[in-house]
């Protein structure tokens, strides 16, 4: 396939460099009409499975949410290390999210998925889960909302530590006192 050719990655070292030229060209090629083969229509429950790693893939790859992160998926809401996927459908649209799948040409994903590609099916699954998340609708702050309860447990804990072992000292303390004193080692 020409469009392969056009997107294979520069190396440089050992770090392959996806050049813009191939970003600009692999756009031309979409414009112009030189579509990859169509994805049929998936399912976007299957696709969100497949996304967050309840379901495995077939190849062995691993899960998006290990990486990505994308609005609507329940806690932890993916990962931090590549990029925030929702609204990713609107961007390259319905070709480009095929070409997208079909090749996963980036450099953090190619040495990953190069030889774990994903079947036909899983990308319509994961082209139709894409499809469906939005822009406009928020990721998830239940990181936030864990932490605070978190921070409020600790500051619970300390003042019940506080109010429980305020006076713990003063059982040891005051016979000592005591002593000291009756036998003149303390002066008042």
């Amino acid at each position: 396939m020409m469009i392969k050719v056009l997107i294979t990655p520069i190396r440089f070292g050992n770090i392959p460099i996806l050049s813009a030229l191939s970003l600009l060209l692999i756009n031309t090629a979409l414009q112009a009409g030189e579509s990859t083969e169509a994805i049929q229509h998936g399912s976007a429950a299957s696709g969100e499975a497949l996304f967050v790693g309840r379901v495995p893939f077939r190849n062995g790859g691993p899960g998006c949410a290990s990486c990505h992160s994308i609005a609507g998926i329940p806690f932890p809401n993916g990962g931090r290390l590549g990029p925030d996927l929702t609204g990713a459908y609107e961007k390259f649209g319905s070709e480009g999210t095929d070409f997208v799948l079909q090749t996963l040409f980036f450099p953090t994903m190619a040495p990953i998925f190069d030889a774990r590609p994903l079947t036909t099916e899983e990308q319509s699954d994961l082209k139709a889960f894409l499809a469906q998340t939005r822009p406009g609708t928020s990721v998830q702050v239940t990181t936030l909302i864990i932490f605070s309860l978190a921070f409020l447990g600790y500051v619970a804990l300390l003042v019940l530590s506080w109010a429980l072992w305020r006076h713990r000292l003063l059982a040891v303390r005051k016979p000592l006192v005591q002593k000291s004193m009756s036998t003149g080692g303390l002066q008042s």
